[in-house]
């Protein structure tokens, strides 16, 4: 999405203080899409709903939306080697660490941000209503969902992973009910297979809820629960964030799910002793 085209195309709908706004971000170039609604409004000598007006007059459900898919261009403008070489650049003999401690700590600022408690309740309350959870990831993804997928099964969950969406796909979603849910995990560069998974969900009446960062953000299937954050173009693509929610879902779902959780965590531990003494 680029923020001049869309600019142009409402242009003759633009009050005098939206042009204050678009003239700031015009103007701002790659540090836009980082400024807070209040921020990007005082530059503009606005009122400080001034940017939230903005970006639903451009059609996006509010400013966080707005600004997720201004960063989600920056990210798509500038390639893994651009970003590689970005980092490199401000790298001091001996500092490797400290800068990947550095962009792990402001990733996991921006998730305290952007992913609210509301989002996280429910997808919970999703997991806890379906008979069936299936979660897709692949590439670096595919990690993160065994990881997810042992957990939910460890609590008690119908819960197996898509590591495809083929043959082997399609015997894993047989029986999908309306009510199920799939969770995608998705990173940075969003896979091309979701146009498959998301015609899926949509004929068979299954909840799809994505989690991750500007990958997500940048698919948004209609009608999908996105948890996800936007973080600055030139930073690792950091698995904390989506590891960081995962851990989240999973004490979220032992604290509301009325002891199932906890009832199958003992009943597994008993399981494990039981075979260690045998």
């Amino acid at each position: 999405m680029k923020i001049e085209t869309l600019i142009e195309a409402m242009s003759g709908r633009l009050t005098p203080s939206d042009r204050k706004i678009a003239e700031v971000l015009l103007t701002l170039g790659p540090e836009a899409p980082f400024l807070s609604a209040h921020e990007l409004s005082r530059r503009a000598r606005t009122h400080a709903s001034t940017a939230v007006r903005f970006a639903r007059k451009l059609g996006y459900p509010g400013y966080p939306e707005f600004q997720a898919a201004l960063r989600g261009a920056a990210v798509a403008a500038q390639g893994l080697a651009a970003r590689t070489r970005s980092r490199l650049g401000k790298i001091g003999p001996g500092d490797t660490l400290k800068l990947v401690i550095e962009g792990e700590m402001a990733a996991l600022e921006a998730l305290a941000e952007q992913v609210t408690a509301e989002r996280l309740d429910a997808l919970t309350r999703r997991i806890i209503a379906a008979r069936r959870i299936a979660v897709f990831g692949i590439g670096h993804c595919a990690v993160l969902a065994d990881f997810l997928a042992l957990r939910l099964g460890r609590s008690g969950y119908d819960a197996r992973v898509l590591h495809d969406l083929g043959w082997q796909a399609a015997d894993q979603l047989a029986g999908f009910q309306p009510g199920d849910e799939i969770v995608a995990l998705v990173l940075r560069q969003p896979s091309d297979r979701f146009d498959r998974l998301t015609k899926f969900a949509e004929a068979n009446g299954v909840g799809l809820s994505l989690v991750g960062d500007l990958g997500a953000l940048a698919v948004r299937p209609e009608g999908a629960l996105i948890l996800a954050v936007a973080q600055p173009s030139d930073s690792a693509q950091s698995i904390l964030v989506p590891l960081t929610i995962i851990n989240a879902l999973i004490l979220d779902l032992s604290r509301k799910d009325g002891g199932k959780s906890l009832k199958a965590l003992v009943s597994g531990e008993k399981a494990k002793k039981a075979l260690l003494r045998s």
